[in-house]
């Protein structure tokens, strides 16, 4: 599992997204401390995390919430989207509080995750009457307390 360093990574991307930071963006997401399984595994924890809190916040299940929204497409990570492939991994992870196997979910999810992610984090900006950045910044420093629960 990753570090709360690599969660906070992530949700530090999204806030230079969110800022419109095209350099910020470019130097976290081309940062060479990351491996793939770590983004991976890192923006799957971020996006259970933003669909709990919209599903506490709106009285709902976070798998009523993946049913309900389709991400919009956010250009943090170019590449395909393969969104069934990455809510599988969300939902896999909610279940069992572990990321599944980057095998198991076959292809690369990292820039579908962060469509969710953040798409999540702007309606729980719409929710609350808050910023993008507002929301994104507190995901950042609740990142930062990240520890992996071992049940």
């Amino acid at each position: 599992m990753p570090s709360k360093t690599h969660v906070q990574h992530c949700a530090a991307l999204i806030c230079a997204y969110l800022t419109d930071d095209t350099e910020g963006c470019g130097a976290l997401r081309d940062t060479a401390e990351l491996t793939y399984r770590q983004w991976y595994e890192s923006a799957t924890i971020l996006c259970a995390a933003v669909l709990d809190l919209i599903a506490f916040d709106t009285g709902s299940h976070p798998f009523t919430i993946i049913d309900n929204y389709t991400p919009d497409r956010h250009e943090i990570f170019p590449g395909t989207r393969h969104l069934p492939q990455a809510t599988t991994a969300i939902v896999y992870y909610d279940l069992h509080k572990r990321v599944p196997e980057p095998d198991a979910v076959g292809v690369n999810v990292i820039a579908s995750l962060f469509d969710i992610a953040v798409t999540g984090i702007e309606e729980l900006a719409h929710l609350w009457s808050r910023t993008p950045i507002e929301v994104a910044r507190l995901l950042t420093i609740a990142a930062a307390t990240y520890e992996r629960q071992v049940w």
